[in-house]
């Protein structure tokens, strides 16, 4: 590899290649709000897919290493995206994705037309169908800086569909600090059915 296009310059020391290589690295505009998330390379070396934070989802990149540009894949739904794998012959990338109204499913890539198609169909379990609350994506301030600017977080809130006033309920993220678009059946529950706000 002789150069890597990519907005995603902080990232490109933590990238496995299959061979030592020197690297140039040319960054665009595009923001990076969070940490690489999951990553695979095809057995040549020729292609590199990794999924990194975009708001309370993921977006997927996936890199022509010979080519240094970055492959645009826009059919995936808005959620978080893991488990990236590429086939024997790199050309196709099979990956999950999830969000807070359709639990995790498979989606094939297709690299060559940079479309995904989805392969399972998850079922809800105890949760009704009719019932579900899309987690919708707020960012607010916080008191501290990064770089001179107030830094953002940004988390979810999931309303009920019905009445004015409801029962509220906190919930801080885990042990990496980030809040994920991915489906929960207890807050589906709390929120469609019990007409929790969360």
């Amino acid at each position: 590899v002789n150069a890597v296009l990519t907005p995603h310059v902080d990232l490109v020391d933590r990238m496995v290649h299959p061979e030592a290589a020197t690297v140039e690295v040319w960054q665009d505009d595009k923001p990076l709000d969070e940490n690489l998330r999951g990553d695979d390379i095809t057995a040549d070396g020729r292609l590199l897919a990794y999924s990194y934070g975009a708001g309370a989802g993921s977006a997927l990149a996936i890199i022509d290493t010979r080519a240094g540009l970055e492959k645009t894949v826009t059919n995936l739904p808005s959620g978080s995206i893991s488990a990236l794998r590429f086939d024997r012959g790199g050309k196709r990338l099979a990956l999950t994705m999830e969000n807070s109204s359709s639990p995790r499913d498979v989606y094939i890539v297709e690299i060559e037309g940079s479309t995904a198609t989805r392969w399972t169909q998850s079922e809800l379990g105890p949760v009704a169908d009719g019932s579900l609350a899309v987690a919708q994506p707020i960012r607010y301030p916080t008191w501290d800086r990064r770089n001179g600017r107030p830094r953002e977080l940004t988390g979810l809130i999931y309303r009920p569909r019905t009445g004015s006033r409801h029962p509220v309920l906190i919930c801080l993220p885990g042990d990496d600090g980030q809040v994920r678009d991915r489906f929960d059946p207890l807050l589906q529950t709390l929120a469609g059915e019990l007409g929790y706000a969360i």
